[in-house]
């Protein structure tokens, strides 16, 4: 049997952290091209308990969850945790799981929970 070893990429996959693992922010963030779909993207390197540091693209609803909780200037996420959360959604005609960061007390939806 070959076993992969996931920890080798420097992007965040869902193979590299379990949902609902906390990860610790631990840099400010970048802007990174992507010459594949001709936009910038905002990655943040995010500590996993898994695989170590990674860089974790951040969709539109992550961005939005860490700027309410944490406010718009990045470069005070340093040391703060996001929950990781999965989540089943429509993308291109096909269903595809999406990674949503919350605030560690909070579900996809907002909500707090115990």
């Amino acid at each position: 049997m070959q076993v992969l070893d996931n920890t080798k990429s420097k992007f965040f996959r869902k193979e590299h952290a379990q949902n609902g693992e906390l990860l610790k922010i631990v840099s400010e963030g970048e802007i990174i091209h992507s010459e594949k779909f001709d936009r910038d993207d905002f990655y943040l390197e995010v500590e996993t308990e898994m695989s170590g540091n990674k860089l974790i693209r951040l969709n539109n609803i992550s961005k939005k969850n860490l700027v309410k909780y944490y406010g718009n200037d990045s470069a005070k996420w340093i040391g703060k945790y996001c929950k990781v959360n999965y989540i089943r959604q429509m993308v291109s005609g096909a269903m595809r799981d999406i990674t949503i960061l919350t605030d560690p007390s909070r579900d996809v939806e907002g909500n707090l929970v115990t």
